[in-house]
Order: C-alpha cells, then sequence, then structure tokens
C-alpha cells in the first residue's frame, strides 16, 4: 500500500528558480524527507524537466534510499523553462486561433513546448536516456512516470504542420486523392492546412485531431522505450486527466493498455459528487486488467480555484480511505512543499510556509496510521466482482469529445447512481456480445450508433437480463439512427438557452416520477411503449422499444447528467427498481436518508478468506445503518457525520447474505 506525496526539488521547467524559498540543497531535502516520512508516506514522487541537475536529483535519491523512502521516477519535462523559451521562440505551441503558447514570460499555460521541436525532442531524448541510464538500478526508484498529465490539445506551429503534411503523403500519396476524401481543393501539400474547427470540415478535422492524437501516443511510447531500454523490471506509466474528452487534449486513455501500471491525476474533492469521479478508477481497471492501478495526483491542499478540494485534513485522511476502498495500489498527495513564486501558490500544500506542523500534515498523520492496520487485506484484496456493466468504446469518447459534448459527466453521474443504488460497476469495452457479457444488467451511457449494437442489445434484452440505453441528446442524427435500429422515431431536440433547465417526468400512470434536466429529443415511440412522459406537454421521456420484452429502456434525456447534476432520488429509485427486477445490489443499506444517499458511499475489499467494508459518509447527519453485502452476514454500523467506518465482514455459511 503506497502513500505518497509530491516533492518536486530538485524540479527543472521554470518553477525552479525560487530564491526567496527553501530548500536550497542536501541538507534542506533532509529534513523534508524526514518530515515527509514521519507523516507516514513511504514514497515520493518527483518530477524532472529538462534543466535539472542530475546529479542534483542523484543526491536526492540517495537521501531517499537512507530514509527508507521510495520514488517514483517523474518527468514534466514539456513545461519548458524561459530560458529555453526564448532562446527557441519557434518551439511554442500554436493555438488553432493563432495565439502562441507561452505569450510570454507570464504565461504559465502547459505545454509551454510543443513535442515536434527538433531541439526540444532530442533534450527531452537526451535527458531522459541519461536518467535511465544513470538511474536504472538505484534501489528507491520503484516505478518509472514517462509524463505529467500530457497534453496536445492541437498545435498549428510549422514543426506540426510539416509532419501531418508527411504523414498525408504517405497515406494519400497525392493531394488530388486527399481533396476528393475530405471536399477540398488544395493545390499541392504545401497548402494543405487543418480546419480550425471542427464545423469546418467534420472528416478532415477528424483525421487532423486523429493524428494529433496519435502523435501525443507516440511521443509517450518513445519516452517509456527510451525508459525501457535501460530498466527492465519496474512498471512504467504516465498519468493522464480526463479520459472522456480526447478531442481536447488529444489524451488516448486506451493507449494505456500497453503500459505496467494504470494510473491517473484525479482530483475529486469530497462531498455530494465525490463517488462518481471514481469512475475513472473503474476504467483503468478495465483497461489493464489485472494491473496495479494508482491515482498519481490527488489534491493535498485548499485548491479553491473552481476545482474540488480537499480544504482539511480531515477530508484529506476521509478521501484517502475512499480511494484506498476502490482497490487502488498507491496514491500520491499533491504537494508537501508551499511554492512562493510560479503558478502555484501556498494553497495546494500540505505544510505552510513557516511550518510542518499544520492541521491538514498532522490530522492526515494520524489517518494514515489508522489505515496501515488495514494494510495486509489492502495489499492483498481487490474490490468485490462487479454486477452491472457500463459500455463505453474509444469511437464513443471520440465522437463525444469532438461534438464538445460532456461525456465524462454522463458516465460519473451513471456511476454515482449505480454506487447509490448499491451496484459495483465495472466497464465492458469497445465490443458487446451478449453472450460473452459478464453482467445481467448493462448501461450504455452514450449510445453512438453501431451496426451491430442494436440487434446485439435486443438479443441481450430477450435473453431476460436489463439494458439501460441513453440516446445521444446531444446529436440528433446519430440518435435518430439509434432510435430506428429500435424501431421508433427521433423527430428533434430541445435545449434551452439556459445554463440549467429540467422537466418533470409522468409514470404510465400519469403520477410524478422524477426529474429530466439539461436537454431531450423528441420521440414517436412507434410500437414501443412509453415508460415515462415529460409533464408539460405529455411527450415520451423514456420508451421500452417493441421486441425486447420489457428489458430494455431507451432515456430521451441524458440520464447520467441528469443524476449527476441533481443526485434526484426519485430518478435514481426508478432505475434501481428496473436492475433490481434482475441484479440483486451487492450491497444493501437501510437507516440512511434516501434523498441523502449519495453522501454515504458503501464500498467492499475482499480476499478469498476476509472482506473489509468501508463506509464513508460526507454528510451532515448521524446514521444507525443496517448493511448487508452479498455473500456476508448482515451488519449494524454507527456512521456519523464526516467519517469513516472499516468494519470486518463474516462470510455466510451458505453464501447467500440474509437481508435484516
Amino acid at each position: 500500500m503506497w502513500i505518497g506525496v509530491h516533492y518536486e526539488y530538485p524540479f527543472g521547467g521554470m518553477m525552479a528558480d525560487r530564491p526567496e524559498w527553501k530548500p536550497k540543497g542536501a541538507e534542506d531535502w533532509r529534513r523534508d524527507l524526514a518530515a515527509i516520512a514521519d507523516t507516514g508516506f513511504n514514497l515520493i514522487r518527483i518530477r524532472v524537466g529538462l534543466d535539472s541537475d542530475i546529479d542534483d536529483i542523484a543526491e536526492l535519491l540517495d537521501i531517499c534510499h537512507d530514509l527508507d523512502l521510495k520514488v517514483v521516477f517523474g518527468s514534466a519535462m514539456f513545461y519548458v523553462s524561459d530560458e529555453f523559451v526564448r532562446t527557441y521562440p519557434d518551439s511554442a505551441t500554436v493555438l488553432a486561433d493563432g495565439r502562441r503558447v507561452p505569450r510570454d514570460e507570464l504565461d504559465y499555460s502547459w505545454p509551454r513546448a510543443c513535442v515536434h521541436h527538433p531541439v526540444f525532442r532530442s533534450q527531452w531524448r537526451e535527458f531522459f536516456d541519461a536518467c535511465a541510464r544513470r538511474f536504472n538500478d538505484h534501489t528507491a526508484i520503484i516505478a518509472w512516470d514517462v509524463h505529467n498529465e500530457p497534453s496536445l490539445g492541437g498545435c498549428y506551429c510549422d514543426n506540426t504542420l510539416s509532419l501531418y503534411r508527411e504523414s498525408l503523403e504517405g497515406e494519400f500519396g497525392n493531394v488530388g486523392a486527399y481533396n476528393r476524401a475530405f471536399g477540398t481543393s488544395f493545390a499541392d501539400w504545401a497548402d494543405v492546412t487543418p480546419p480550425r474547427a471542427h464545423a469546418d470540415n467534420v472528416a478532415a478535422y477528424r483525421h487532423w485531431r486523429a493524428f494529433i492524437t496519435a502523435e501525443l501516443s507516440r511521443f509517450l511510447n518513445e519516452g517509456r522505450d527510451t525508459i525501457r531500454r535501460h530498466v527492465p523490471d519496474l512498471p512504467i506509466t504516465y498519468n493522464p486527466t480526463d479520459p472522456f474528452h480526447t478531442s481536447h487534449n488529444a489524451q488516448d486513455w486506451w493507449n494505456l493498455r500497453d503500459y505496467d501500471l494504470m494510473s491517473c491525476s484525479l482530483y475529486w474533492g469530497s462531498g455530494e459528487h465525490t463517488s462518481g469521479q471514481a469512475v475513472s478508477l473503474a476504467l483503468l481497471r478495465a483497461l489493464g486488467p489485472g494491473k496495479g492501478v494508482w491515482i498519481s495526483e490527488f489534491q493535498g491542499g485548499g485548491f479553491t480555484l473552481g476545482r474540488p478540494i480537499l480544504y482539511t485534513g480531515k477530508q484529506m485522511a476521509l478521501e484517502m480511505n475512499a480511494a484506498f476502498a476502490h482497490g487502488i495500489e498507491g496514491l500520491i498527495y499533491y504537494r508537501w512543499d508551499p511554492l512562493l513564486t510560479g503558478p502555484e501558490p501556498w494553497i495546494n500544500a500540505m505544510t505552510a510556509v513557516d511550518t510542518d506542523d499544520t492541521e491538514k500534515r498532522l490530522t492526515l498523520k494520524e489517518g494514515i496510521a489508522e489505515l496501515r492496520e488495514f494494510e495486509q487485506i489492502l495489499d492483498e484484496g481487490r474490490s468485490i466482482a462487479p454486477s452491472v456493466g457500463i459500455f463505453v468504446s474509444r469511437a464513443e469518447v471520440i465522437h463525444a469529445s469532438e461534438h464538445g459534448r460532456a461525456l465524462g459527466a454522463s458516465m460519473s453521474g451513471v456511476y454515482s447512481m449505480l454506487t447509490a443504488l448499491g451496484y459495483e460497476a465495472g466497464f465492458v469495452l469497445d465490443d458487446f456480445d451478449p453472450a460473452d457479457c459478464p453482467y445481467d444488467a448493462m448501461i450504455f451511457p452514450y449510445m453512438h450508433i453501431d451496426a451491430e449494437m442494436v440487434p446485439a442489445i435486443r438479443e441481450y434484452a430477450r435473453s431476460g437480463r436489463k439494458a439501460i440505453v441513453e440516446a445521444p441528446t446531444e446529436d440528433v442524427e446519430q440518435a435518430a439512427a439509434v432510435g430506428a435500429a429500435f424501431g421508433f422515431e427521433v423527430t428533434g431536440r430541445e435545449q434551452p438557452h439556459y445554463w440549467f433547465v429540467g422537466w418533470d417526468l409522468r409514470g404510465e400512470d400519469a403520477q410524478y416520477t422524477g426529474f429530466a434536466a439539461h436537454e431531450r429529443l423528441f420521440l414517436d415511440a412507434g410500437a414501443g411503449r412509453v415508460v415515462m412522459s415529460y409533464g408539460p406537454d405529455g411527450r415520451p421521456a423514456i420508451v421500452a422499444p417493441d421486441g425486447c420484452e420489457g428489458n430494455a429502456l431507451v432515456f430521451g434525456f441524458p440520464l447520467g447528467r441528469t443524476h449527476g447534476t441533481m443526485l434526484h432520488h426519485d430518478l435514481r429509485r426508478f432505475v434501481g427498481d428496473f436492475l433490481a427486477e434482475t441484479v440483486v445490489p451487492d450491497i444493501v443499506v437501510t437507516g440512511a436518508n434516501e434523498e441523502y444517499r449519495p453522501m454515504v458511499e458503501t464500498r467492499v475489499i475482499e480476499t478469498d478468506d476476509s472482506a473489509l467494508l468501508f463506509v464513508i459518509n460526507r454528510g451532515l447527519y448521524d446514521y444507525d445503518l443496517g448493511i448487508a453485502v452479498k455473500g456476508y452476514e448482515p451488519i449494524k454500523a454507527e456512521s456519523r457525520m464526516y467519517s469513516v467506518v472499516k468494519t470486518r465482514l463474516r462470510k455466510t455459511e451458505s453464501g447467500v447474505t440474509r437481508h435484516s
């Protein structure tokens, strides 16, 4: 069980020049690292830059060895220094609107150098090779991180465009073939410029973004291969951020399948929406079955700039428990030291400028010690087997991202709903085969039409299993194709201009049953059955398609986004009743207020002969709970406001849960 913290000295990449701040060298590093070890951390993560001094890195690693602290050797190399930018002004990233990043020395935007700049690429390659060669057998290092939060939102600089044109020539042969493919009229390859926006030329833009995404993966994989030449045994990873916005940042989470360790940055805060944010961890488990899952960057201070925050040590300790309750193997807080210059001020740190004895550090120290009492089961255990599947394909992720849509909100909303209903959820990726599906209930949060998918869902439903399909409400053409495949019509879409809207829902008996939000499709159910209608005008909201034996529901509004925004218990109850006809919840909780149920998260880590229940109460109410987990004896638990209860479970003799 690895619990770590970022310690970024000697940090390269423009933030190294801090004349008014410590630490200045080895004596200061040793003092800080001793306090880190005293807190209970057994790991630090460093992020070197092109201007880091390799001898300084070596000294830091040796001190870690002396203090029995392990190291994740990380990189932030395209966060280049101002000196590099001044020396190579053509290294800047050029955005679609012509703006350059960085604009000047006060622009801390990320990345600060295009990965295609030849000098940057050469220096990066040489520096990483030198680090891997020198530190390949250093006893402090347990893993290598190719790059921190890599991103390539889209660069129209000369270097990138030159590479793109070269790839086009290799793919199409001549510019005429390119013009015919995309309806353009370029005279020669030197004139070809990719679209600046999706709407300018959808097909050409999609092709351009696929190139950019592949180039970021190629950059990362080159770093991986550079390390592997010198480091044959240790795991290699990198930590992306948003799994569902590929077109924005070019991060292809599917590329992680070829890495040893599955990791990401995950700032999830502490509140009613937190349980949904863990959907990223479920995706990592699906992308790398059997591999370790880490949160390589987790908030460690009051990052209040519009982000989820962990403001107190109590929050930090609670959410550390919640993270390990998801079966992860490592968590690294960001960060130890309060920066006084550069873009990141004191709010990110768990220590203060003049003392380490802050509430955050001291409370977290107690929390780490308490969690380590359960270290053996957390090291050996795993999350209970999922009982409901969530489908997502790489093609759906790209389609949604191209349209700038909130697929992440849909996914996290579905995940939080299933968590509140007591279901462990897992992902089915890319291909859906009803004969090979391990789940008796499936949710399709963004149904991007595939010729084979709808017949497969029909077959699945006819076999008695449950399917919930969310039509892509943002794309009427795609939604109409989904509707036609299911035998009903989609005739239009409504998205009011106000930032948040909703409609009440009415069941078949015309009684109120919940809310829909954000946007809606206009449906004509055809031979299908209208299960819910919108209260204001009676239009169909949810349809049970003909030929699915009543076991499939198609939603004409974004179910995941609606629940993620509103957390409304009536809609959640409706979905839960539908699923429970086939699949009994993994965890049944009684005694909690149903309206605030998302504030009480329950999770189980189990081994072959033991299990540990986490009850994570993020709410402001105390509860006396009854909890029944499949296969284990029911228990009673006193769950106090803003607390974590950890209880060992005892298996039932029959293997069947007795619900009290």
